[in-house]
């Protein structure tokens, strides 16, 4: 199998789904190729997270891209992770790694080690508003970890600032949008309708949202929400069905699950106020 081949597989998202990625592959060289490492959703879950949009965008600039892993479970993620940064060593001139803490934060442990081993250079991209807390009560793992890569970035001037006794150097790389895709428009007259759009897990705390639209109908009885966002597993969408049934603002409430990245903008537009009850949220 050839290198652009490898780059070409189903597992890389930007290989399939940018045109210029296509014309430019059969000039990429392996001086451009970076294998991507972290917790991706799989496609069929409609999400894309912001490694995945950063694989596109080069992907569409020519760069040869790999993503790992989309795999559902944990046990196969790790397992992934681990046996194509060794496998596929010589198909890659770096690679770029998602760091969270818990569990993640070891995973990404164990693929730098491999990394090392390989002899190759790797980009530590930190992420999540609870990774300060996990520093401090593993300060040097953590330092050991930030100081052996090439270069440490993040998107959160927070974690910036919260990570800098683990590594001085951080760079701060905001998160890239497309402002062009989301539009302003004025306010609907009338009773507003809010918008919640993340995804179902404990973290972002969507029980809250039905608890605030219940407290809202009693002023407003015709006021409705809409949710947006995949179901990650953890029962939170069961407990926000069950709350808005018991609330009774089941009439009011609308849940529309995961949708593609390019119909954000859509969901948005449906909403007159954006409601965020995130526990943890860095950038919010």
């Amino acid at each position: 199998m050839s290198d652009t081949n490898f780059f070409r597989s189903p597992v890389c998202v930007a290989a399939d789904s940018c045109p210029a990625r296509q014309t430019k592959t059969a000039v990429a060289d392996r001086s451009t190729s970076v294998l991507f490492i972290g917790a991706f959703s799989a496609p069929s879950q409609g999400s894309r997270g912001i490694s995945e949009d950063l694989c596109a965008r080069l992907g569409s600039m020519g760069w040869q891209m790999r993503i790992v892993s989309q795999r559902p479970s944990r046990a196969g993620r790790l397992s992934e992770m681990l046996r194509t940064t060794w496998h596929e060593r010589d198909r890659y001139q770096v690679a770029a790694i998602d760091v969270y803490s818990g569990p993640a934060f070891y995973w990404a442990k164990a693929v730098c080690w491999i990394l090392r081993q390989a002899g190759k250079p790797y980009i530590l991209m930190l992420h999540g508003g609870n990774l300060p807390e996990f520093a401090s009560r593993m300060p040097k793992l953590v330092r050991s970890l930030l100081s052996s890569a090439a270069a440490v970035t993040t998107p959160s001037a927070y974690l910036m600032e919260r990570m800098k006794p683990y590594r001085h150097n951080i760079q701060l790389l905001p998160n890239a949008i497309n402002l062009a895709n989301y539009t302003y428009r004025l306010p609907r007259r009338g009773i507003p309708r809010l918008i919640w759009l993340r995804a179902f897990h404990e973290v972002y705390n969507p029980v809250m949202a039905v608890r605030v639209l219940d407290d809202l109908t009693r002023d407003f009885p015709t006021i409705h929400l809409t949710m947006v966002g995949p179901d990650k597993g953890d029962g939170s969408l069961q407990r926000t069905i069950q709350a808005a049934d018991s609330l009774g603002v089941t009439d009011n409430l609308t849940i529309k699950g995961a949708v593609q990245k390019e119909d954000v903008p859509k969901m948005l537009a449906l909403g007159d106020i954006f409601l965020n009850t995130s526990r943890i949220d860095n950038t919010p």
